[in-house]
C-alpha cells in the first residue's frame, strides 16, 4: 500500500513501556485527526539540533492535548478534581 495524503502509518518502539506506546499512538493519531501539515512526524533525537525538521511547537502541543484527552479517564479526573476542591 502506498502512503498518500489520506493514509497514515503509526509505528512505536517496542522497547518502550505500554503506557508510553499508547500515548505515542494517540499523539500520532492526533496529528492525523487534526490534519497537521507536516508530511511526517518522527521521534527525533540528534545532539547537534534542538528540534527536528518541520517542527511545529503548536502542532506538538495540540497532539499532546489530543492524546491526553483521548486516554484520560473522565471519572478519575472528576474524582481528583473533587478531592482537590475539598482541601
Amino acid at each position: 500500500m502506498s502512503i498518500g495524503q489520506d493514509a497514515f502509518v503509526i509505528a512505536v518502539n517496542k522497547s518502550h513501556g505500554p503506557g508510553r506506546r499508547r500515548f505515542s499512538v494517540a499523539h500520532e493519531l492526533g496529528h492525523a485527526v487534526l490534519r497537521h501539515t507536516a508530511s511526517y512526524y518522527l521521534e527525533y533525537a540528534v545532539e547537534d539540533h534542538w528540534e527536528p525538521p518541520n517542527y511545529s511547537y503548536f502542532d506538538e502541543r495540540e497532539a499532546n492535548a489530543f492524546a491526553a484527552a483521548l486516554l484520560m479517564d473522565e471519572w478519575w479526573v472528576r474524582e481528583d478534581f473533587a478531592a482537590a476542591c475539598e482541601t
